[in-house]
């Protein structure tokens, strides 16, 4: 937990839903635009889509946020920490690669988040952490395993976006 970094989350997630409310106004007004180009239509409606993804995953980052503040950190063992560390490299991963993202690093995400639930349910039974913290954790590994599943949407409606959208 940092409180520098808790201030731009909630800053971060202020300006998304600001946002995210304008440009769907936005594009609400140039979708009942009388005829429409289709490939203009489609753009608007994959801009749309993103829009909704994007705001969930800002929600996400918010949620995450708020287990951070629970301030466990050091309950956590070095196992659990670098697990943290891992979900925080493959979504600073899945922010560069946005364009590239593919449905089989979906399977590869969801494999290791399910692999390490599985740990930490082992973790649990054998006393090696708290309750807190593995609850924590889990909350954790569901938001990380959703903000994946945005992160693949808003790719694959950027594959369907034929056109730019003039000015």
């Amino acid at each position: 937990f940092s409180d520098k970094i808790d201030e731009q989350i909630y800053k971060r997630e202020d300006t998304v839903n600001y946002l995210d409310k304008v440009i769907s106004e936005y594009i609400s007004t140039a979708l009942a635009t009388p005829n429409l180009n289709v490939n203009i239509s489609q753009a608007l409606s994959s801009y749309y889509l993103m829009l909704v993804d994007i705001e969930r995953i800002s929600d996400y980052a918010v949620n995450m946020n708020h287990q951070a503040t629970k301030r466990l950190q050091g309950d956590m063992t070095i196992s659990e920490i670098e697990i943290v560390e891992h979900m925080k490299k493959l979504c600073a991963d899945m922010k560069n690669d946005l364009e590239d993202v593919e449905e089989r690093k979906d399977d590869v995400i969801d494999s290791l988040v399910s692999s390490w639930r599985e740990a930490q349910i082992q973790a649990l039974k054998q006393k090696k952490c708290s309750s807190e913290v593995s609850m924590m954790l889990s909350r954790i590994f569901t938001d990380f395993e959703r903000i994946n599943d945005h992160a693949l949407n808003v790719s694959q409606e950027l594959d369907k976006i034929t056109v730019e959208i003039p000015d």
